[in-house]
């Protein structure tokens, strides 16, 4: 168990780091407005690299159990997975275009 929480958290750190780097680089940023803290435009999409982390410490965690060769735990994880990874889409989406609040908390809820 604990293997799997240090892997999760290494594989989130590195897949966000690249991320953000490759953000910073190319990708979307955030201005300064009223409601930041930065004065300088920040990187945005970092979560997408903490969910491709713990993505794939999930499925490690999973593959690495006896129990996850059974079709319900298969089912379950793929269950979580889909639904995780469409609120990741969203919340890069979000970062990109700026969603307005309600169609994007809407859209959560259809999504949990």
């Amino acid at each position: 168990m604990i293997v799997s929480i240090i892997a999760a958290f290494m594989l989130a750190a590195a897949a966000s780091f690249v991320t953000t780097w490759r953000v910073a680089a190319s990708g979307p940023m955030q201005a300064p407005n009223a409601r930041s803290s930065h004065l300088d435009a920040t990187p945005v999409c970092g979560g997408l690299g903490v969910a491709l982390g713990c993505g794939a410490a999930l499925l490690m965690f999973f593959l690495w159990r006896p129990f996850a060769l059974e079709p319900a735990t298969l089912q379950a994880l793929a269950v979580i997975l889909a639904a995780s990874g469409a609120l990741c889409a969203l919340g890069v989406v979000d970062d990109v275009f700026d969603l307005d609040a309600r169609p994007k908390f809407a859209l959560m809820a259809l999504i949990s």
